[in-house]
């Protein structure tokens, strides 16, 4: 309840080496937010989790699947 998003950024870091921060420091990273946001509602997205790759809304791949089914998807 009390960490900060530095904090999380942090921890995720820390666990798999990742780096996001220069991400979130991205200036133009609201309007992109917005753009993906608005894409989704014209696309019937009104419900998450909701995936889409490629500019396509995928129904058949969610949080649940494995990283080497997402790999596979991503990779195709």
């Amino acid at each position: 309840m009390h960490t900060t998003p530095e904090q999380i950024l942090a921890r995720l870091k820390h666990y798999s080496g990742v780096d996001a921060t220069v991400l979130f420091d991205w200036f133009g990273l609201q309007n992109e937010i917005k753009w993906h946001c608005k894409y989704a509602c014209q696309n019937g997205i009104h419900v998450s989790p909701t995936f889409i790759l490629n500019g396509l809304v995928q129904h058949d791949i969610g949080s649940s699947d494995s990283v080497a089914d997402w790999a596979k998807r991503l990779l195709a």
